[in-house]
């Protein structure tokens, strides 16, 4: 089973996004109400580390606080990406990242620098 945590909140079981479609799509098009607890958090696994992502809002309709950690797990940059940016900013990820974990500010309550990735 896979968890997140993020400052004392525990996701189990986040979705897992593998492919670059599901990659592309992460919370595009949904409604903030049709998101709670339960399927919340999303988790982007990449197949390796890299110094080139970076991530966008474009079509995402709600703040959202992200996670970025290296092959070890271990937590390289942390920020919120602001709806109201939407189309016109990039947010790139500063290391080499191979997990971006995705939560709605919502959710959190709070913007925390504090994240942990546990996974077989």
């Amino acid at each position: 089973m896979i968890k997140v945590r993020i400052k004392d909140k525990w996701f189990n079981n986040p979705k897992v996004l593998n492919t670059e479609k599901e990659q592309q799509l992460g919370y595009q098009h949904l409604e903030l109400d049709d998101i709670d607890e339960s399927n919340c958090c999303l988790l982007f696994v990449f197949p390796e580390e890299s110094n080139n992502r970076v991530f966008h809002m474009r079509n995402v309709l709600f703040d959202i606080q992200l996670y970025a950690l290296d092959k070890n797990k271990k937590l390289i940059d942390a920020f919120p990406m602001s709806y109201n940016d939407n189309m016109e900013v990039n947010y790139p990820i500063k290391g080499p990242c191979m997990y971006v974990v995705e939560v709605p500010l919502k959710i959190l309550n709070d913007c925390c620098l504090d994240c942990s990735l546990h996974h077989p």
